[in-house]
């Protein structure tokens, strides 16, 4: 008699997703890191993503992925891409690769519309994104959706003293600039407050 081999509900649907995920997206993605060096850099030509920094941050979200937690803190001066690289790099390969809702925080609304029309932006510029990216809200730049193949992908915003309870995401939980800029820095209640918000409403979203 010939053997059936048998797999759990959750491998074949994790299958079933992978081989969908791939008809959906005509480029291959087989890292993080592969993606910011031959898709991602392409938005910025005038920036040279091969700076041994990049990388290695690259290479860090790739261990991110493949670890049990999936959380991560990354810190980097000024000019270093940081936004570029872990907020709207990473929400685009996200959407990309996973099924289901992001979320992306800042400390505000005003600030994270700006994070989110520039990953629109990404998209827009870029040759092989803007081919098959659909962008579902084109007339708003502070809602992100987009139609890639057969599924929808959506980045909820939010400020994070205006987070609501009840969002749940599946692709990703991005926080930027959470703790104010240096130009507009917050004070001591706010951070208080910041941290509170954060460890309560943000840091447990399933």
């Amino acid at each position: 008699k010939k053997e059936i081999d048998r797999i759990s509900l959750d491998e074949a649907l994790a299958t079933l997703a992978d081989n969908i995920s791939a008809s959906d997206v005509p480029i291959e993605l087989s890292s993080f890191d592969n993606f910011v060096q031959d898709i991602l850099s392409l938005s910025y030509p005038n920036y040279s993503f091969k700076s041994w920094h990049i990388r290695k941050v690259a290479n860090f979200l790739d261990e991110v992925l493949a670890s049990e937690s999936k959380m991560a803190e990354v810190v980097l001066p000024r000019y270093h891409l940081k936004s570029t690289l872990c907020g709207y790099g990473f929400a685009i390969y996200q959407m990309l690769t996973s099924f289901g809702d992001g979320l992306y925080v800042s400390y505000k609304d005003e600030l994270t519309s700006f994070h989110m029309g520039n990953i629109k932006e990404v998209v827009r510029v870029n040759p092989i994104l803007s081919k098959f990216m659909v962008d579902l809200n084109p007339r708003s730049e502070s809602n992100i959706s987009y139609r890639i193949g057969h599924k929808k992908v959506k980045i909820f915003g939010s400020g994070i003293f205006a987070m609501k309870r009840g969002i749940h995401t599946n692709s990703c939980v991005i926080g930027d600039d959470l703790l104010g800029t240096m130009e507009n820095p917050l004070i001591l209640t706010e951070l208080e407050k910041a941290e509170r918000m954060f460890n309560h409403e943000v840091i447990n979203i399933p």
